[in-house]
């Protein structure tokens, strides 16, 4: 017989007409990249046998000789299928087994604020630094208002079962209940964690026991009487750059997004809001007045990112990754504190949901694509 799973370059004369049968299994059908896979061959093999793997990923076949086992590494995401060859060298009797998609390498799992470093706040629902060791919401259950820490699952992520710290579930303790967030925590290390100490003013995150979710991905509604306010915090240079992940359910009534501010007395700030000067317009303004919009009609999952350039007086907005050309404005910035979800005043909450929302308290021009493009593998909004 000639030929290994496509490959050319061995050949088995099968002259003892015998038929061998052979199996084999791995330790991790659904491994990361770069993390060495364990194959094990199984049947009519070991000593006295040669074995030919096809590991199905293009590269170089694994030939083992007198042992039934094999490592192989993964380098890209992909589905592969997998392919063994036996020779018994006695007499060339010759098995074979083909197991079709059988090996699922995982996707190479991204944190933004480590692929582009400096940021100043960084709100999510993934883990989004890798040394990041806290949680990513602390929720009040509505039941009884008590309220509990939930930390990334072994996906990274805000789920059902990701847990306390202590081995409590998100899904075993809210059971059937509501769920709302207190804290949004921040992941930059700055500690400006997004907060709500009003009951009646948190954001929902959970309905009935379910995630609220938009295309699957967890996300934080907030239904036009609610927001979130870091209380502490300050921009240290007059270039910003924010990422937001959004989408917005009434887009013909007026709302604010965010505010942030670029120094504490609230002399330089920018928001982000929707149908003030133009319906289904979405549009940032710096508290100079300098604006730029776009349209917005859209109840989907959308990509945002906002520069501002406060000594320059220039404010540029992105939506999916491509320039905004209106010249609708927003709701004119107050307040001195950021908040998500709300003017700086509280006033003019949205009606939408928000996943994630990040800051860069730097000129990020030339990485703006980027991190549109690491939120958009993500979230595969376009």
């Amino acid at each position: 017989m000639t030929g290994f799973g496509g490959y050319s370059g061995l050949s088995v004369k099968n002259t003892g007409g015998i038929s061998l049968t052979v199996d084999f299994t791995v330790d991790d059908t659904n491994p990361p990249p770069n993390t060495p896979v364990t194959f094990t061959a199984t049947g009519s093999v070991g000593v006295g046998y040669i074995h030919v793997w096809d590991f199905g990923d293009g590269g170089d076949l694994g030939i083992a000789e007198d042992t039934a086992t094999i490592n192989h590494t993964y380098t890209t995401q992909e589905v592969v299928s997998v392919e063994l060859w036996v020779i018994r060298v006695s007499d060339d009797a010759i098995g074979n087994r083909f197991r079709e998609n059988y090996i699922d390498i995982e996707a190479v799992f991204s944190y933004i604020l480590d692929t582009y470093t400096g940021g100043t706040l960084g709100l999510s629902l993934r883990k989004q630094r890798v040394l990041y060791s806290g949680a990513l919401v602390e929720i009040r259950r509505s039941s009884d208002n008590a309220t509990k820490d939930f930390f990334p699952d072994s996906n990274n992520a805000l789920s059902l079962n990701s847990e306390d710290g202590s081995g409590t579930t998100l899904s075993s303790w809210i059971g059937s209940d509501d769920g709302f967030v207190r804290t949004w925590y921040d992941q930059s290390g700055n500690g400006y964690d997004a907060q709500q100490t009003t009951a009646s003013a948190q954001p929902q995150i959970i309905s009935s026991g379910s995630l609220i979710t938009v295309d699957s991905k967890p996300t934080i509604y907030f239904d036009g009487t609610k927001h979130l306010v870091c209380n502490s915090f300050e921009l240290i240079v007059d270039r910003i750059l924010t990422a937001s992940v959004q989408s917005v359910d009434t887009p013909t009534v007026e709302g604010v997004v965010y505010q942030v501010s670029y120094d504490i007395s609230g002399s330089n700030r920018l928001s982000m809001g929707y149908n003030f000067s133009a319906s289904n317009e979405m549009a940032i303004r710096l508290s100079s007045g300098d604006t730029d919009s776009a349209s917005y009609s859209t109840t989907t999952r959308t990509i945002i990112t906002a520069d501002a350039n406060f000594s320059g007086n220039v404010a540029a907005l992105r939506v999916d990754a491509t320039n905004a050309t209106g010249t609708a404005s927003t709701r004119q910035t107050v307040g001195n504190y950021p908040v998500i979800g709300a003017r700086g005043d509280g006033d003019f909450e949205m009606n939408g949901k928000i996943s994630e929302f990040v800051v860069w308290n730097s000129d990020q021009s030339s990485n703006i694509s980027g991190i549109e493009t690491e939120l958009n593998d993500y979230y595969a909004v376009y």
